[in-house]
């Protein structure tokens, strides 16, 4: 296609013509031009740009490849949803009926319901039309359907979160955890724990567990069963130390730093992680950032994905959670100790068995 106009004349467009920023995407040949162009268009709060951005999502996905549709849609999809007001989104689902998977109307306005519930919560009683568009979309077997359309107070942090685009894991030091949280100190119970601890093989559950943190560059779940009740006082850096994941190769208790911590802050960094992407990884913005989060967050706690997500909140608290990062120059090679450095271990109600998610990504 030619040259775009200029930003001037483009802010003009959406404000007054909105087709014509619809037009210019649809007929853009670059990924860079096309969001561009649906970032203007989506900003815009009027209900005629609303009507376009969405019109410009379905035919992108009629007349695109997935790689290049499905990143624009659901940014779309997020950039509607941060407007303060849904008064103008609402048509949207009172006019479609979902009714295929392959429908590029119901991707669209899947990824949009499932971002207004994160950000506003949906489920009142003058909300009827989202709930039977959110169960119309369940019976369609859509995965973004398994969430619910309340938002959690769990998931605060995520909201917060899912208003910030460009926002990336990062990592944190032992100096600021021991800043932050509370820090149990290392014992001799943790230490032979560790040591009788017996690693479970499971890569289905590994897989899951680490699918918020996929985006990134490297992850590892693993998993332990203790021969016998663990005294949560034993749940500290020096049984860590002990365990023969790859992210605590060569660790000592000398040179681990773990601290008490609790379910949503996992929750967060899944999420973070998901979101934003990768260096080199498309983000997923918040719809399927938050299918992630509670996805992986099931396969930690090692829940059956049938129950309910309030419960996975409650049964979250009558688990154990340890936030760890390494001290720096130490014989550890598996986190790189540049981009992004996370690590948690997880002990169940039982007290028997540990799970142990780290994610680490360098440039």
């Amino acid at each position: 296609m030619s040259e775009l106009p200029d930003d001037a004349s483009l802010k003009v467009y959406a404000a007054t013509d909105p087709e014509r920023l619809h037009d210019l995407a649809r007929a853009a040949d670059t990924a860079r031009a096309i969001g561009k162009l649906s970032e203007l268009l989506a900003d815009q709060q009027s209900r005629e740009a609303t009507d376009w951005a969405i019109r410009l999502a379905e035919r992108l996905g009629e007349e695109r490849e997935p790689g290049v549709w499905r990143p624009v849609v659901r940014r779309i999809a997020w950039q509607l949803a941060q407007r303060p007001s849904i008064v103008h989104l609402k048509p949207q689902f009172e006019k479609h009926v979902p009714v295929s998977l392959d429908d590029p109307g119901t991707e669209v306005r899947a990824c949009l319901l499932y971002e207004m519930a994160l950000r506003f919560g949906l489920g009142r009683r003058h909300d009827e039309v989202y709930v039977a568009y959110g169960e119309a979309l369940r019976v369609l077997g859509h995965p973004l359907a398994w969430l619910p359309l309340g938002s959690l107070y769990f998931e605060s942090r995520l909201r917060r979160g899912a208003s910030m685009e460009g926002l990336m894991l990062g990592s944190r030091t032992p100096e600021q955890l021991r800043l932050a949280y509370p820090e149990p100190p290392p014992t001799d119970g943790g230490a032979r724990a560790g040591r009788t601890a017996r690693r479970v093989p499971d890569e289905t559950r590994a897989e899951a567990a680490t699918e918020a943190f996929a985006p990134l560059g490297q992850y590892e779940a693993a998993f332990y069963t203790l021969p016998e009740p663990l005294d949560p006082a034993d749940f500290n850096a020096a049984l860590l130390a002990e365990l023969d994941a790859e992210c605590l190769e060569a660790v000592t208790s000398d040179t681990i730093t773990a601290v008490h911590t609790t379910a949503d802050d996992l929750a967060d960094d899944f999420f973070t992680a998901a979101f934003g992407g990768g260096l080199w990884t498309e983000p997923l913005h918040g719809a399927y950032a938050r299918l992630l989060t509670w996805r992986s967050l099931y396969a930690v706690m090692d829940l059956d994905t049938g129950a309910s997500h309030y419960d996975a909140v409650r049964l979250a608290s009558d688990h154990r959670w340890l936030r760890f990062a390494l001290s720096r120059y130490t014989a550890n090679r598996w986190f790189h100790g540049d981009f992004t450095d996370a690590g948690f271990a997880c002990l169940d109600p039982t007290r028997t068995r540990v799970a142990v998610i780290a994610v680490t990504e360098t440039d």
